[in-house]
């Protein structure tokens, strides 16, 4: 098959057929795949994916091997295919084998597509460059939401909390449009931010972070998954579990149910991040991204979303889940300062009134 490609490609450069997704794909990965006529450049040939997908999709799933340099779209006997090259042309091989047969669901409402994916050599017949054998370092995220967090205090949430972290979504909820209709029974939700897999293809991990209108809103939601998953655990079954959300606590500083700023868990005095983060961790780069934070500048975000605390690190697969760690106690220590119990009681829907659904969902904030 790869050697069918090879000859396909050096030989033939074909236009997708009419239509605004095609036509967007072409262009794009024309303008992007210079040089094609000199010579045709060690690539993988992938193909598999739906009408729907566009050049955005190839790039968020080749995102984990150094990024994409080119997409140049054709479509010919063996279908639909597109022609990629990466920035890193040690991870060809890799990144062929690891997404070749691989099922990835699209998210936010784009198709389900097995990917084929054939790795093809240059025209000139040179050798490949040596080829790595494992994801090297990258930009990876932690979000503060998705650390450990065994001694978090058992307070009452303050009255301007109204941001929810909910977890373990069904794949049918893992897109915005569709968990703001199932949210619509609890009220109005008025930013949502998936949370995605920081490997292959940028998936949504079933982790999302849900801002309501109004804290009754918020809370109606948080007492009704409670009693949900309990219901569901007594059948053996899992359901979304939701708990209030610790970035929304640290952008209210001072103000929060806490009375201190969580952003002392992870920076000192000064307003650097703290050296024991460093030492206990092997990453190139780390700074912590928030909406209240000084030791970097806010990220800018999605628009439409506001940011969240979170962590961009350079750093490799291995070296995340050392991050992890290190940040996951750093915030224990900073939850067993605060002198409260270990665990916040499960909340019941009887504290709160259920909400009657309401109109239209508003947009982001």
């Amino acid at each position: 098959a790869a050697a069918v490609a090879a000859e396909l490609l050096t030989g033939f450069k074909a236009e997708f057929a009419a239509g605004e997704q095609h036509e967007a794909l072409y262009a794009e990965g024309t303008e992007a795949a210079s040089g094609f006529e000199e010579g045709l450049r060690p690539c993988i040939l992938v193909s598999g994916f739906p009408e729907s997908w566009t050049v955005e999709q190839l790039r968020h799933v080749f995102a984990a091997f150094g990024g994409l340099r080119s997409a140049q779209p054709m479509e010919d006997a063996i279908g639909r295919a597109a022609r990629v090259e990466l920035e890193d042309p040690s991870q060809l091989a890799l990144a062929a084998s690891l997404l070749s047969g691989r099922e990835l669901r699209g998210g936010d409402g784009l198709e389900a597509c097995v990917l084929q994916c054939d790795l093809v050599a240059s025209s000139d017949g040179a050798p490949l460059p040596e080829q790595a054998d494992r994801l090297g370092p990258g930009s990876r995220d932690v979000f503060v939401d998705e650390l450990l967090m065994p001694c978090r205090p058992s307070v009452a949430p303050g009255p301007e909390d109204r941001e929810l972290f909910v977890r373990g979504l069904p794949e049918g909820l893992q897109s915005e449009a569709r968990l703001r209709r199932w949210l619509d029974r609890f009220g109005i939700a008025e930013d949502i931010l998936l949370v995605r897999e920081q490997e292959l293809g940028l998936l949504p991990t079933g982790d999302a972070y849900v801002l309501f209108t109004d804290h009754t809103a918020a809370a109606n939601c948080l007492a009704i998954l409670a009693d949900e998953c309990a219901t569901a655990a007594e059948h053996g079954e899992a359901a979304p579990t939701a708990t209030w959300s610790e970035s929304e606590r640290a952008q209210q500083r001072e103000r929060s149910t806490y009375e201190a700023d969580v952003h002392a868990a992870f920076r000192d005095d000064d307003g650097f991040l703290r050296q024991e983060i460093f030492s206990g961790c092997s990453v190139d780069e780390l700074q912590m991204q928030t909406a209240a934070s000084e030791v970097t500048v806010s990220a800018p975000g999605v628009p439409g979303q506001r940011p969240r605390l979170r962590f961009e690190a350079q750093c490799s697969p291995r070296a995340l889940a050392g991050l992890r760690a290190t940040l996951s106690g750093a915030l224990e220590a900073f939850h067993q300062g605060l002198g409260y119990g270990r665990a916040a009681p499960r909340p019941t829907a009887a504290r709160v009134p259920p909400v009657a659904p309401r109109g239209p969902p508003a947009g982001g904030a």
